[in-house]
């Protein structure tokens, strides 16, 4: 987990956002940052043990079916996708920020029930009507530079009353030239107001580490009917 600056109110200087820490060289690098290494926990332990977690609660909360479109909003190389895929045999649409990590998706997941978009294409595929059933979002808004602009992005992809499976640190982790910054903005509480929240729950500590399952927080969010 990266160490993480809040500076206090008034003494803040004006950050700059740097997006380019997600781009990667390699599928490696890329899983290193997209589950770093942690108090004695591997990338590879990690990887192996929240993953199946995720998977199998995900599918315990969202009734996923052959015929499901799923949105994996900052799906990096396709960690959650390609096992979404193989068990409940949907359809995942991949979105990421990360020109290389999108790259490395499409390969790494070897599906034609998977597709990969920036934001951008997903936007305009929304201005023309697509809409997915679920959406899983997992420690991406608490790195993101508009977290509100995310939030509302999510929630036009959803269809009516469609569910979202979201997990974020406490506080938040934006990468910028001064480190990774905490500005305070708090993500839990954004989501409930444009979602309905229908359960929240750790991360486990046995699939992670004490310290992260301790400020992790997962919810299960239902679109409200008149949301964007």
């Amino acid at each position: 987990m990266p160490a993480i600056i809040v500076f206090p109110a008034g003494e803040r200087p004006a950050p700059l956002f740097l997006p380019e820490v997600f781009e990667v060289a390699s599928v490696e690098q890329a899983r290193a940052i997209i589950v770093i290494g942690h108090l004695g926990a591997t990338t590879d332990e990690r990887w192996e043990k929240e993953t199946s977690y995720l998977v199998n609660d995900i599918g315990g909360f969202l009734a996923i079916r052959p015929d499901s479109c799923v949105l994996d909003y900052g799906c990096g190389i396709g960690r959650i996708a390609r096992p979404l895929i193989e068990k409940f045999g949907c359809r995942v649409v991949g979105v990421d920020t990360s020109r290389s990590m999108r790259t490395m998706a499409t390969d790494y997941v070897q599906s034609d029930r998977f597709d990969v978009w920036s934001p951008e294409v997903l936007d305009v595929r929304i201005s023309k009507g697509f809409q997915a059933d679920f959406c899983v979002c997992l420690w991406v808004i608490q790195h993101v530079f508009d977290a509100m602009e995310v939030i509302a992005r999510i929630a036009k992809a959803l269809r009516p009353e469609g569910l979202l499976y979201a997990m974020n640190q406490l506080g938040r982790c934006v990468p910028t030239d001064q480190g990774w910054l905490d500005d305070g903005f708090d993500v839990s509480e954004a989501l409930r107001r444009v979602f309905s929240e229908e359960n929240v729950h750790p991360l486990p500590a046995e699939v992670t580490t004490a310290e992260l399952s301790s400020v992790t927080k997962i919810q299960v969010l239902r679109k409200r009917p008149m949301a964007p």
